[in-house]
């Protein structure tokens, strides 16, 4: 029930929020999303509920959904969803994040444990998109058929003998840790 896109002739961008929620969108009007760890592009910024100017965003189902009609591209980020009567527990010292975390790579890590989806967008090269109810994830999976089980894709991923260069999401990296000092 994790998947990660590589390659969609489907979205015109990585992190297509318009065309990757299509198939859960009535799902959306009962979730409450968290979003950290965001660099996105639009240009309709101030239209949007998120932005560059806080660390974290939670929104309720119409400002997800308002996310998903303006289309902006999230380069990077973390997008998670809760059942809207959900209370979001998460470290507001400790933000999950995507560049140089490797346990966003596990299918069996979730970066906020009581979230039912998690959306990681890496780099605009790759969409991961976890989930933890069955129906919703074959759902979703009917629409993005060329989606790769992320187990299945990590694992041919640590078996490539390539050079080692920047990026190799399989790689062990250290955490990144809020320091509140100046």
């Amino acid at each position: 029930m994790n998947w990660i896109i590589e390659k969609s002739n489907k979205l015109r961008f990585h992190t297509n929020l318009e065309v990757l929620l299509v198939p859960i969108v009535s799902r959306i009007r009962t979730l409450k999303w968290f979003v950290s760890d965001l660099d996105l592009n639009t240009d309709a910024l101030s239209y949007l509920p998120i932005g560059h100017d806080q660390n974290y965003y939670i929104l309720d189902s119409k400002e997800m959904d308002l996310c998903r009609k303006i289309n902006p591209q999230v380069v990077w980020g973390y997008l998670a969803a809760f059942d809207r009567h959900t209370d979001i527990k998460f470290d507001r010292n400790s933000l999950p994040y995507v560049e140089g975390n490797s346990e966003i790579w596990d299918s069996s890590n979730w970066l906020l444990d009581n979230s039912l989806i998690e959306m990681i967008c890496w780099d605009s090269s790759y969409t991961i998109i976890k989930f933890k109810e069955q129906e919703v994830s074959d759902k979703w999976r009917q629409l993005f058929d060329e989606a790769i089980d992320l187990d299945v894709w990590t694992t041919k991923q640590r078996s490539k003998a390539i050079i080692d260069v920047y990026p190799r999401p399989c790689e062990p990296s250290p955490k990144k840790r809020y320091d509140p000092s100046p």
